[in-house]
């Protein structure tokens, strides 16, 4: 984003805020998610994404996709993110939520499944029970 850099730094100075601004856009892009703004934050998001891309991009994108009903958009984030951060259980389920809404059921089972079977974490075990799902391949 070289139009945000005057012509008269110095090239240190100007490779530093070549490094620093997708970081900060993408604190700008969380701020405005926070503030519910999904419009604005996909901009700040989508702009430090082209610099950089970076689990905290992608997840920001992904919740505003998912918010904006942006379902193939959200789960390439999603898809990312997780590939990236593997142990967000709360980013999993919504993914499984957007997996649902596409029809892709199967793969949503397997999420939910996933989290099922993570012995470090009963969040999706307790979910799982309370809807008495048994896991496909316990099924089978």
């Amino acid at each position: 984003d070289d139009a945000a850099v005057s012509d008269g730094t110095s090239p240190q100075l100007h490779d530093w805020l070549v490094q620093q601004l997708p970081v900060l856009l993408t604190s700008a892009g969380w701020a405005k998610l926070k503030f519910g703004d999904c419009d604005e934050a996909t901009t700040y998001l989508r702009r430090s994404e082209a610099m950089k891309k970076s689990p905290e991009t992608a997840k920001g994108l992904a919740v505003c996709y998912y918010k904006q009903k942006n379902l193939a958009s959200a789960r390439e984030q999603f898809a990312y993110y997780l590939e990236k951060q593997p142990q967000d259980d709360q980013m999993k389920l919504l993914f499984t939520d957007v997996l649902e809404s596409e029809g892709r059921f199967d793969d949503a089972v397997r999420t939910l499944e996933s989290l099922a079977a993570a012995p470090e974490t009963d969040y999706g075990r307790t979910l799982l029970a309370r809807a008495r799902i048994t896991p496909l391949a316990a099924a089978r």
